[in-house]
This record gives C-alpha cells, structure tokens and sequence, in this order.
C-alpha cells in the first residue's frame, strides 16, 4: 500500500523526479519524466542515467551526480550554471523534431535507502 502511495505521490509533482540506486542506475522515475522525456520508466529502469542520457557524460551533472552517490553531497544547479542539461521538452512537443529544451533548475540529492547510497535528482522546469 504504501510504495503504491508514495509512487502516486511522485507521480502527482509538477517538476522531473529521477532516483539513482548507487551504482547510477534508473530506480525509478515520474509521469512528468516520461512525457518530458519521451521515454518510459519502464524503459529506462535499472539502466544507467548516463546510458540513458549519453550526453550528460562528464558534464557538471555527471560529476554532481557522482558526488551525491558517492560523497553523500547535495547540489543545485541553475539555469544559468548549466552548459548540458537533461533533454527534456515541453510535453505537447516532445515527438516533434524542432523543439528546443525547457529551461531547468535541478536539485540533486543524496538517499540512503534499504543501506544503499542513492540519489534523488529533482527537475524543475522553469521556462
């Protein structure tokens, strides 16, 4: 009952939530994730963020990333302070080939969970 709750919960947020396991896989993500993305959770479950994502490769976020999974250490990351960012859309125009990037904000997060180093990564969109 409850991880169905909590799942609906994350489902319900009007911003991108990713959870990284720590070996920086996919452990789950949203609803808004899936129509950004133009992936499915299902799909990218249990494969690695940077397998998903191949161009986020050695960029701030990749580093961020790993400094969460493996220093236990929070970061945010501007609009303004981001040369990559995830490749994410405005949903009506996610299957369109001309569209640009929402504009983000994204809060990446430590978890320690079930005694697992994870992450949470939280993304805004603020076009």
């Amino acid at each position: 009952m409850i991880d169905n709750l909590y799942k609906h919960v994350i489902d319900t947020v009007n911003a991108g939530i990713i959870v990284l396991n720590e070996q920086g896989c996919v452990a789950t993500w949203n609803q808004w994730m899936d129509r950004r993305s133009g992936l499915k959770e299902s799909d990218v479950r249990g494969t690695p963020i940077l397998d998903v994502f191949p161009e986020l490769k050695d960029s701030r976020i990749d580093r961020l990333i790993h400094k969460a999974l493996h220093l236990n250490c929070p970061s945010v990351l501007s609009a303004k302070l981001l040369k990559v960012s995830f490749p994410l859309y405005n949903e009506s125009i996610v299957s369109k080939k001309n569209h640009q990037r929402i504009i983000q904000s994204i809060l990446i997060k430590p978890l320690v969970y079930d005694n697992q180093q994870c992450c949470v990564i939280s993304i805004f969109d603020i076009s």
